[in-house]
């Protein structure tokens, strides 16, 4: 499943960035950064929690929550561990 993601198209790893009115992928763009700067045994939550206030601004709460579960759960997958 992880390699497909890696080359899915758009912002948002293996999820759209946009939907009829909303677009969100200025979040998933500063949350991928705010990954790749991270360190070896970093913690991803501060990054995840401003994901989660983008999105919320910029997308429907039901979407933003959604997807908030889903990069806590898998998101340490992708994270920079430089």
């Amino acid at each position: 499943m992880f390699s497909v993601c890696k080359k899915w198209k758009g912002s948002c790893t293996c999820f759209l960035d946009k939907f009829l009115n909303k677009d969100w992928g200025k979040c998933c763009k500063q949350h991928d950064l705010d990954y790749e700067i991270l360190k070896k045994g970093e913690s991803t939550k501060p990054s995840d929690d401003d994901f989660l206030d983008c999105l919320k601004e910029n997308t429907w709460k039901p979407v933003a929550y959604l997807m908030y579960g889903v990069v806590r759960i898998f998101g340490r997958k992708f994270k920079g561990e430089k």
